[in-house]
């Protein structure tokens, strides 16, 4: 360019001052002198880059300690490679390291990996530890529960001008008393069942959710496509048509998974489904990644924050949006989720476990 008769200012102009006219001038003065094409000059200051040293050492360093907060990366890196990068290189390292900001999920320190992988690679039959192994994703019915809370349904985050918090005038989160949530999905329909309810999860409510008999003695707030709000007296019941077993009723036999709650794997709940015809697994401790029903959850939390201007001035309804929400779950919706889970889903990729 300088060969053709550019000037220095329109050398620098048609790189947008990358480089600037005084290093261009620099360039060509040294051109001139060693007539050949000079190496780019030293930049002045911190290097914009780490070494491939201490961007490894950066990375192990967040991989053991995820939360690791810039300004403690600089520590940590001054103390082991003697340099003190600034908090701008080391945001761009963690874009070249591929890593990026996300909300932290916490693993219990009592998860079993041996057990993880003995429910994902064992067949239903196995003899000390039944898996799901070989069964098709279709056969496969989810069951959990979750208890709802009016405060948690409303979205958390928000913006707001720099230097004043962010706030949200509305109904006290507490002034609003929480539902108990039990259902259970499948890849053919979505949500199979569910039930909100407001009391506590025991034996008794469990089986008779699953079982044909009635709910006795406890408020129930909605059932299953029966959007009805039935406040019960004491020694009232209500025949509930929402139930897990007549649902699955001309289905064919299904594989059921449930978490380890008391409630779910007594001698009664497993005869009862024996006697239908079904078979019910005790899912890994401590493993929400691998219960698609709790993907399900996350999916009718997010609508019901779609209303959440609503909400603030209807809070007693947030059962009834949250109901909305898990009828909202289409099969393609649960085809994810399952996928997430780690099954395999016919037309969608596989995810194997590999672990935590």
């Amino acid at each position: 360019m300088h060969k053709a008769g550019w000037p220095n200012s329109s050398i620098a102009s048609f790189f947008h001052d990358r480089p600037c006219e005084r290093t261009v001038q620099e360039w060509v003065s040294r051109w001139k002198r060693d007539t050949e094409v000079p190496t780019p000059l030293p930049r002045p200051g911190r290097p914009r880059m780490l070494s491939e040293e201490d961007a490894f050492i950066l990375y192990v360093l967040k991989s053991a300690l995820p939360t690791l907060s810039h300004a403690d990366s600089q520590h940590f890196l001054s103390i082991a490679a003697g340099k003190i990068p600034s908090a701008a290189t080391i945001s761009r390292e963690h874009k070249q390291l591929a890593l990026s900001r996300k909300r932290v999920e916490n693993v219990s320190c009592d998860r079993d990996e041996e057990d993880r992988t003995a429910f994902l690679t064992n067949p239903p039959d196995h003899g000390s530890r039944p898996g799901v192994f070989g069964v098709p994703v279709g056969m496969l019915v989810s069951i959990d529960e979750k208890t709802i809370k009016f405060g948690e349904l409303l979205k958390q985050f928000g913006h707001a001008p720099v230097g004043l918090p962010c706030v949200r005038r509305g109904p006290a989160p507490s002034s609003q008393k929480s539902y108990n949530v039990i259902t259970a999905v499948d890849v053919n329909v979505g949500v199979v069942a569910y039930l909100i309810y407001q009391g506590t999860l025991n034996q008794d409510t469990f089986y008779a959710w699953v079982s044909l008999q009635v709910l006795w003695s406890f408020r129930c707030f909605g059932v299953s496509i029966l959007r009805a709000s039935t406040d019960l007296g004491p020694g009232c019941c209500l025949l509930c048509p929402c139930q897990l077993l007549p649902a699955l009723k001309g289905t064919g036999p299904r594989v059921a998974l449930a978490d380890n709650h008391s409630a779910h794997h007594t001698a009664a709940m497993m005869a009862l489904f024996n006697a239908n015809g079904h078979l019910l697994i005790r899912g890994p401790i401590h493993s929400p990644d691998l219960a698609p029903a709790e993907w399900s959850f996350s999916h009718a939390t997010k609508f019901t924050q779609m209303f959440e201007a609503w909400l603030l001035q209807h809070p007693k309804e947030y059962a009834q949006v949250f109901a909305a929400g898990l009828r909202s779950i289409t099969p393609e919706y649960m085809q994810v989720y399952f996928a997430d889970a780690h099954f395999f889903v016919p037309g969608l990729s596989y995810k194997p476990y590999l672990g935590v």
